[in-house]
């Protein structure tokens, strides 16, 4: 049976689980990606372990992210769970579960285990095996390109813009009313949209008395303009914004999609603008993804409801 030893994550070895991510996500990653997500966040470094094997290949990784939020008014660093990754070759070993007990036995010995995780088919049995909870799920909200056929599309007053702090009072305004909310600040907000994976675009309502009312922020990928954040103060500004978004819509694209929490903010109105999702177990973004977090027994209990939360994309790592 083979040997694995466990390392801490350094930034000299970011180079060695760019394999892993080719092998398990498909995922072509180069430096600056890591550099960006494990170094370049403004809440903080990454907390990472990988395997190696007996012959000193990098077999599996689990990491977490700080992220900053607020709860209950206090602002705080909790961590996101993801690029949870065994090679092909190695699973079936124990490895996640190895390197996730690690992992959070740094954060709990400097009493900082507060985890959350969008959860996968695979990897959601064993999260919820170590105490994790299952707060709501998540899906993926669509307009198909044939909606504009039966809409009449108007866009008034809408910008895109690339200076953020133009917007940032609706950043920071977008989520504040809910108890647990990422803080979306210009520095956090900035490192976001600095993903080397997507090319970001962010429009804005221009109001009469010449402030910004509303925002949409997002990115187009394989013929799909995905919607990465939004908010509106008002119900002129939020229709204007997806009508534009909705104009967009070009010869070969299939659409605009929005990922985001069940029975919340975001997919309400995302309702009232015609967007629907998949009712099946087959087919198109019909995924139901859980949301799950992992915290000191009390934190646990008090924030496990959903009315707690507000998560779109934002929050996810990958988005």
């Amino acid at each position: 049976m083979n040997d694995y030893s466990i390392h801490k994550l350094r930034e000299e070895d970011f180079s060695l689980i760019i394999p892993l991510m080719l092998d398990c996500f498909g995922l072509d990653v180069d430096i600056d990606y890591f550099k960006w997500k494990f170094i370049e966040n403004p809440s903080g470094l990454v907390e990472g372990y990988y395997a190696k094997d007996s012959k000193g290949v990098v077999s599996a990784y689990y990491g977490v992210i700080p992220e900053t939020f607020v709860i209950n008014g206090e602002r705080r660093i909790i961590y996101q769970s993801c690029d949870t990754m065994t090679h092909s070759k190695h699973r079936r070993k124990g490895l996640f579960k190895k390197l996730a007990l690690e992992c959070y036995k740094s954060l709990r010995n400097e009493n900082k285990l507060f985890v959350y995780g969008f959860g996968g088919g695979q990897s959601t049995p064993g999260f919820l095996k170590f105490g994790w909870d299952k707060i709501f799920k998540v899906k993926y909200y669509f307009y198909p390109k044939h909606f504009n056929l039966f809409s009449s599309l108007k866009n008034n007053s809408v910008y895109e813009i690339t200076d953020l702090k133009k917007i940032v009072h609706l950043t920071i305004k977008s989520n504040e009313s809910i108890k647990v909310h990422s803080l979306k600040n210009y520095e956090i907000y900035k490192w976001r949209l600095s993903n080397p994976r997507h090319s970001y675009k962010t429009i804005a309502f221009q109001s009469k008395d010449g402030t910004y009312s509303g925002y949409i922020t997002y990115y187009k990928e394989d013929n799909k303009i995905v919607i990465f954040d939004f908010f509106a103060l008002d119900r002129e500004a939020n229709k204007n914004l997806f009508n534009y978004l909705k104009s967009s819509i070009k010869t070969g694209d299939k659409g605009v999609i929005a990922f985001c929490q069940e029975n919340c903010l975001y997919s309400i109105t995302l309702r009232k603008n015609s967007f629907i999702t998949n009712p099946f177990k087959i087919g198109p973004l019909n995924e139901k993804i859980p949301f799950i977090f992992y915290a000191m027994y009390d934190e646990q209990v008090i924030l496990n409801d959903s009315k707690a939360w507000l998560i779109n994309s934002f929050e996810h790592d990958a988005l």
